[in-house]
């Protein structure tokens, strides 16, 4: 069987598969792998760098394993700072394999692999897996992980240190609520409502408050919503674009725009938040821009970001 080298997450991660298995990249740390017996069944692999000085014995990179579930039954394999642990799961209509791989990069920087196969219940179906899986198992023995230090391994650390930051609750105009860590630095406008938040000197955030009149004779708030952002996003290439509407009409709106310039582009992420009243909407929107050589990086950042938009609450 002829083998194809494949590398992720710039060289963290190294695997072999057959060279007649299809590999589609969707996202850096993601991919789609299918068989020559057609689009499925179908083997998806999830891959990510994370940083946690908690998870630091034997005991604890088990419970990682296990979801935190105690289960004897559960085998862990271990080779030397690799850790395999393997589930199955039956029903009557479908079947799924899981497989969860954790390598330690000493002391607390961690590596995961989890791939997962699922396939309808069925006699043919379950012979067609039973050959694929001997040889997933043969191919995630011979896995190799970096044994220096890669980006996603410092984007790992990044990730921990913006999550264990201490945060403050703040109130603006009277009708947000949002926090912020304490170390941010916050600007509130004079006179203007917007406000800066200095993350560091390279990088910040701005977001303005406005309201504008409800059109009443449009009674559907999801159909006035939508209408406005198609208005307010007419002249810009809208991507990655998500709307999710939460208890009563608020509404959260994302997505993000490259800018191109002389010298490089910029990556804008956008999020409009919106909440309908009897007859106003009110709008807060928030811009976070980095330099897209520095994407990585500034993905970090901007979902901490957004997990604090949406923890936020409008009223």
């Amino acid at each position: 069987m002829k083998l194809k080298e494949y590398s992720f997450l710039e060289n963290t991660i190294i695997f072999s598969l057959p060279e007649k298995w299809l590999v589609n990249q969707k996202e850096n740390n993601l991919i789609k792998i299918t068989f020559p017996t057609g689009p499925y069944p179908s083997l998806d692999c999830y891959m990510k760098c994370f940083d946690n000085p908690k998870v630091n014995n034997e005991e604890k990179i088990r419970q990682y394993l296990l979801d935190g579930k105690e289960d004897n039954k559960k085998e862990i394999h271990k080779v030397n700072d690799t850790y395999l642990l393997e589930h199955t799961f039956n029903s009557k209509e479908e079947n799924l394999l899981l497989w969860k791989v954790v390598n330690i990069l000493k002391p607390r920087s961690f590596r995961e692999i989890r791939f997962s196969l699922a396939w309808p219940e069925s006699q043919e179906a379950n012979d067609i897996v039973k050959d694929i899986s001997k040889v997933i198992n043969s191919v995630i023995k011979n896995i190799k992980f970096s044994k220096n230090r890669t980006t996603f391994d410092e984007l790992g650390v990044l990730s921990y240190k913006l999550n264990s930051l201490k945060l403050v609750k703040y109130r603006f105009w009277n009708s947000l609520d949002i926090f912020f860590p304490k170390r941010w630095n916050l600007k509130e406008g004079e006179k203007e409502k917007f406000v800066n938040v200095e993350i560091n000197p390279q990088l910040s955030i701005l977001f303005e408050h406005f309201e504008i009149k409800k059109d009443n004779k449009e009674r559907n708030d999801d159909n006035i919503i939508t209408n406005l952002l198609s208005e307010i996003t007419k002249d810009v290439q809208v991507n990655g674009q998500k709307l999710t509407k939460s208890e009563g009409s608020n509404y959260l709106f994302s997505f993000y725009s490259i800018e191109n310039q002389q010298n490089g582009s910029l990556k804008n992420n956008i999020w409009y938040m919106l909440s309908v009243k009897k007859a106003k909407i009110i709008i807060i929107s928030f811009i976070f821009t980095y330099d897209n050589q520095n994407r990585l990086e500034g993905d970090i950042y901007s979902n901490k970001i957004e997990s604090l938009i949406k923890s936020s609450e409008l009223n």
